[in-house]
């Protein structure tokens, strides 16, 4: 048979290449639930899928899946995990037939392939989506931390402006807009009005 990328085992559909099970709900549609397979529920499910519709007996398995280097005991334990991760309870998915071995219950998911694709590309833009707000959120955060530290510098200097010693060396003069002030051995006068400083 040719071999498909997309199989539908039960209610997962198989994605050969990505070795994942996607499930799928009731109206057809598949969820974002996803199931990674082991690489030895892969080469079993592919050795399967190869045979279909015929059966593989026990010993063909086991030489496809260890090259015999595994007692037999190792396959129906590997086949029980399979059956388990595909929800086969009633192993209808991977069927034992008496005297001639096992084989698998699937169906082709042409009908379905788009929508897989679909879902692929969804969850790569809500992906990139998330990626874009989280790099918003640390643009935002060094944002508010750099005008924090800002605030913090301001608050020290008008804190250190509010509290500090005026000049001791001021007197008023007989005008009412001007002041004195010594600077060392110089007087200077403040005239408040132009806001300019004369030093003699």
């Amino acid at each position: 048979m040719s071999k498909e990328t997309l199989i539908i085992l039960g209610d997962y559909l198989w994605d050969i290449e990505e070795q994942s099970l996607s499930h799928i709900s009731t109206d057809q549609s598949i969820t974002s639930e996803v199931k990674n397979l082991t690489n030895k529920q892969q080469v079993l499910l592919c050795q399967l899928y190869d045979a279909y519709p015929h059966c593989l007996t026990k010993e063909q398995l086991i030489t496809a899946i260890w090259n015999n280097h595994i007692s037999p005991e190792s396959l129906p334990q590997l086949i029980n995990r399979t059956r388990k991760t595909l929800n086969d309870k009633d192993k209808d998915i991977i069927k034992y037939r008496s005297n001639l071995g096992y084989s698998l219950n699937i169906k082709q998911a042409d009908c379905i392939q788009m929508e897989k694709r679909q879902v692929m590309a969804d969850s790569f833009f809500a992906s990139f989506f998330k990626r874009f707000c989280l790099l918003g959120v640390a643009v935002l955060t060094g944002f508010n931390i750099y005008n924090f530290y800002d605030a913090y510098t301001d608050k020290e200097e008008y804190i250190n402006l509010r509290f500090s010693k005026p000049y001791p060396r001021i007197e008023k003069t007989a005008e009412p807009d001007e002041l004195m002030l010594k600077v060392g051995s110089n007087e200077c006068i403040y005239e408040r009005e132009n806001k300019t400083l004369t030093c003699q």
